[in-house]
């Protein structure tokens, strides 16, 4: 059986950023959880569900990966607002 040794990470693999990706769900996923109710219930659907975006190979994976970064941080902006704002008043 012949074995293939894993190629090395470069600036431009995808998958090297695989790891924090992952962080970055697993970071944004409690904190979602954390300040759910029923007003921003599909909001938070909508930023969990972002990576889901995240199909294709090459090229097509790494601009997948950047759109779904970018509007995962607009998604953001809103929910952390609102906690920014409660926690002052």
């Amino acid at each position: 059986m012949i074995r293939f040794a894993p190629a090395p990470a470069t600036v431009l693999d995808i998958f090297a950023r695989k790891p924090r990706l992952i962080a970055d769900y697993e970071t944004i996923v409690p904190e979602l959880s954390a300040s759910r109710n029923p007003g921003n219930h599909a909001l938070a659907i909508e930023i969990a569900s972002q990576p889901e975006k995240m199909r294709g190979f090459g090229h097509i994976k790494a601009r997948n990966v950047e759109s779904v970064k970018a509007c995962e941080t607009e998604l953001l902006v809103l929910p952390r607002s609102k906690d920014t704002q409660a926690s002052a008043a």
